[in-house]
């Protein structure tokens, strides 16, 4: 066996012969009958190993709790973004619901190819086998929204629908609709950033650049939901541009978009308030983990997710 099991004492002494240092063994168990070996060590060792080494050797000084801390970091990270993202997600379901449901007022008009853009067909036919296999699922059920809608009034509203389409779903929606409808949402969330930060500049309506922003964002939603590595997750972003929100420096679409990108972004919708907030539970977080690491394993942890040191100035 290539990986053949191996008990948690025998894990400790691997570990230690790759030179970690488990101060107390006893506690180390402990975390790792809670949250297993491969969680913890695959997961977050890269950081702390050293380069130079021919066989996987950790830098000296790391200790079994510094890869513990980064884990919780992350953990931490996780839930703190999702819970924004999924503010992001409620904005854009709504919008796409209002404006989608103003200019079409018929049942089930998000079953009508002609209510999108003509020259998306092949999208909008996936798109509508998707809503279709949606509104399948939650009418097995006697009881809930979607069955109490279809069996009292004989339609099923898009905004009742929107509540049941995951986020990937909602982006392809947007993606699917006529321009003026794109142009019309995305107006209004510019005018609303505008508004909610005073800003009396001209930001132009590039509405298919979000529909590449809710792309984007999914993809940090969907590591989030899975309880995947996120602080130094790196995403390739074709042509996306965020130039216009930013007041120093934009994405490099040659180069991958990091965790500080999702920040900007959420900035364009959250309010100013709850975007505040944010930014001092991830300045908290920063400070907690500081206290843990080497000030140069911080850095790199910073670095991986693309935060300069004066990251809060660029805010």
């Amino acid at each position: 066996m290539d990986k053949p099991f191996k008990t948690y004492n025998q894990q400790l002494k691997i570990l230690r012969d790759r030179n970690m240092i488990i101060k107390d063994g006893s506690k180390a168990i402990k975390v790792l009958k809670r949250e297993d070996y491969y969680n913890i060590i695959n997961g977050y060792k890269d950081i702390f190993l050293d380069s130079s080494a021919t066989v996987e050797t950790y830098k000296a000084g790391t200790e079994f709790e510094q890869l513990h801390a980064l884990f919780e970091f992350d953990r931490n990270l996780r839930g703190l973004f999702l819970k924004y993202i999924l503010k992001l997600e409620s904005i854009i379901k709504t919008k796409i619901s209002y404006h989608f449901s103003n200019k079409y007022r018929t049942p089930f008009n998000y079953l009508n190819t002609s209510n999108f853009k003509k020259s998306n067909l092949s999208e909008v036919t996936t798109l509508i086998s998707r809503i279709s296999a949606t509104v399948e699922k939650n009418t097995k059920n006697d009881k809930g929204q979607v069955p109490y809608y279809l069996n009292t009034y004989e339609n099923l509203p898009l905004w009742v629908l929107m509540k049941k389409l995951d986020f990937g779903a909602a982006a392809y929606f947007y993606n699917a609709l006529q321009d003026n409808l794109k142009c019309d949402i995305c107006e209004e969330i510019i005018n609303e950033y505008k508004k909610e930060y005073k800003l009396q500049i001209t930001i132009p309506n590039e509405y298919d650049q979000l529909c590449k922003i809710l792309f984007f964002v999914n993809k940090f939603r969907n590591t989030c939901a899975h309880d995947e590595r996120l602080y130094n997750l790196s995403i390739t972003s074709k042509n996306l541009k965020f130039q216009h929100f930013y007041r120093v420096g934009t994405i490099n679409t040659a180069s991958k978009s990091k965790l500080i990108d999702l920040l900007f972004v959420l900035k364009l919708f959250l309010t100013k308030k709850d975007f505040k907030k944010l930014v001092s539970l991830l300045k908290n977080e920063f400070d907690d983990l500081s206290g843990e690491l080497p000030s140069n394993i911080f850095n790199l942890v910073q670095i991986s997710m693309g935060f300069p040191k004066a990251w809060e100035a660029q805010l």
